[in-house]
């Protein structure tokens, strides 16, 4: 048995982390944007973009995890997104 394939792609400013993490989620299961569920009944999608608007940072590096589409996603302080599937 293979492991499962682990998908990373950089969110560029200015693009914030709510699009970066539903257009990269729709393009790799190769499907609409609007044919997934709304993002925000996975996490805060408020606080998601506050917490990475702006330039990436690593003085004091953080991340957020969450399920979302069948992939656990996380977005980490200098904006690389991580996709594994569940």
């Amino acid at each position: 048995m293979q492991p499962p394939v682990t998908n990373q792609h950089k969110i560029a400013p200015p693009v914030s982390a709510t699009v970066g993490v539903v257009e990269t989620v729709a393009s790799i299961k190769g499907v609409r944007e609007s044919d997934l569920q709304p993002l925000a009944e996975a996490v805060d999608t408020d606080f998601l973009d506050w917490l990475f608007e702006g330039t990436e940072t690593t003085e004091s590096p953080y991340a957020v995890v969450f399920s979302y589409s069948g992939y656990e996603i996380t977005v980490r302080s200098d904006r690389t997104l991580t996709l594994r599937p569940k």
